[in-house]
């Protein structure tokens, strides 16, 4: 399955613990012309894998950060899952050095 945005309307899974992350990646999503979309932001990757099993998503934006499954385990478990489009990964670990 791949991501289809041809008809500029996007369907995306944002997975992050972080809300002020979420705020600003849905802000920037909604100032995306002509493109626009939804976004269903959830905080876990169990709640990423039951948000995929009820419905279609076009993408999956993942924080390799998340607190209950950290790095490429997060990946790795929602790519065992039966129901997954493609994903984008990135980390929202914060270094100040």
């Amino acid at each position: 399955m791949t991501a289809d945005i041809s008809n500029d309307h996007y369907i995306l899974l944002l997975v992050t613990h972080d809300t002020a992350l979420d705020g600003a990646i849905q802000g920037m999503l909604a100032d995306s012309k002509p493109v626009s979309g939804w976004v269903h932001p959830v905080r876990s990757i169990d709640a990423c894998i039951e948000a995929l099993s009820t419905r279609p998503f076009d993408l999956v934006l993942l924080d390799l950060s998340l607190p209950d499954m950290p790095g490429p385990e997060g990946l790795k478990t929602l790519r065992a899952s039966s129901h997954h489009p493609p994903v984008i990964v990135f980390d929202e670990t914060h270094n100040d050095t």
